[in-house]
This record gives C-alpha cells, structure tokens and sequence, in this order.
C-alpha cells in the first residue's frame, strides 16, 4: 500500500511539475515579440528597472542602443507586408550576432529595436553600435526567398550613468539620438545629448502598435 502511495503521489507531483513547466511558458510569451521572438518592450521594462538597481549597486555603466529601420515602408509598399515581417526576423537574427549572449535584445515594436548592453560603457556602445550598422548595411536579407534587399539602420545610443541616472530618461535620450539621425542623412549613429530634439508625441504612443 506504502509502495502505491508513493508511486501515486509521485504520478501527481510530475503532472504539477508539468503543469507549472505549461504556466512558465505561457509567462514567458507575454515577454516575447509573437513575430521575431525576440523579447518585446513588456520585458525591457522590468529588465531595465533590475539592471538600474543592480548599476547603482555595483557602480557599473551600462548602455542602450536604440535602432530604426531605414525606409522599411518602401520594403512593405514595394514587396508586402509578409516580405516586410521576414525582413523583421531576420535583422533580428543579425543583431543577435553582433552581441554576447547576456546583452538583451528587445524588438520595440514596428521596425524598431532595443539592445541592452550589460557592463557597457559609450565608448563600448559605439563600437558595438558600428559593428550593427555595417553588419546590417552589408547584409543581403531574405537572398534564400530571391529578393537580397538591402537597409540600412540609424542607430541612438545613452548610456548610465553618463547621459541618465533614470529609466524614462535614458530611453528617451536614446531614442532622441536616433531620431536625430532619422532627420539627417540615415545610415548613422548618434550619441546622446541634452541639446537633441525632442521625438514627435506619435512616437510615445503604445511601441507595439502596429505599423
């Protein structure tokens, strides 16, 4: 009687293990991007409000890169909205490459990303975001599929502590130096500054609205 108790009680802990497997991962996909499957803006959130606290604590700097598609709405008006979704997945796969495995990369929403770079100062940032651009601006997308398109990205880099002491601000300084870019000659990176203009109000809307 004890042995089938055991194996009984045993029967059921798997099943509860297995269920609370099925609920992780379906927690999981409320932090994941349902087209790249990259994380999505949900999980950069509490990922930045942990990497603050961690910073503060450690005195370490860290950095965000903040990524715009160029012209990606020619690729959807020329090619469609199911060429343009695959372009999506695969720069997310290039941007993956051009980072180590516990840098976070986030896609924001639209044609824009969002890497966290742990351990990151501007400097380190910069060179990270150069090796994006070319990487990005040299890639053939979707040549398997018989398009070889090519993009370009403009690329906003903040960093902590140098440009923001504070979530909100920091992405918003990032996401300031990209739009500077957006406004000039594209295919290029900017820094962070306080002198950078402001991004339009449309931009601070839901960032997973689609596009």
């Amino acid at each position: 009687a004890g042995v089938e108790a055991g194996a009984y009680l045993g029967r059921h802990l798997a099943l509860a293990l297995k269920n609370l497997g099925r609920f992780a991962e379906v927690e999981d996909l409320v932090y994941l991007d349902d087209l790249t499957h990259l994380f999505n803006s949900r999980y950069l959130e509490l990922v930045l409000d942990k990497e603050f606290k961690n910073a503060t604590k450690a005195e370490k700097p860290f950095s965000l890169l903040f990524l715009d598609l160029d012209y990606f709405k020619s690729v959807n008006d020329t090619h469609g909205h199911v060429v343009g979704s695959k372009l999506l997945v695969e720069v997310s796969r290039v941007l993956k490459a051009c980072v180590r495995d516990n840098d976070v990369v986030c896609r924001w929403g639209g044609d824009e990303y969002v890497l966290l770079l742990r351990g990151t100062d501007s400097g380190g940032a910069l060179k990270v975001a150069e090796r994006i651009r070319r990487a990005v601006e040299s890639h053939r997308f979707l040549a398997r599929e018989g398009f070889g398109l090519n993009i370009t990205t403009c690329i906003g880099i903040a960093s902590y502590p140098e440009h923001a002491q504070e979530k909100d601000a920091l992405l918003d300084f990032a996401d300031r130096a990209m739009y500077r870019g957006k406004k000039g000659t594209r295919n290029i990176i900017y820094m962070a500054s306080k002198n950078l203009e402001a991004t339009p109000a449309s931009r601070h809307q839901d960032p997973q609205r689609p596009r």
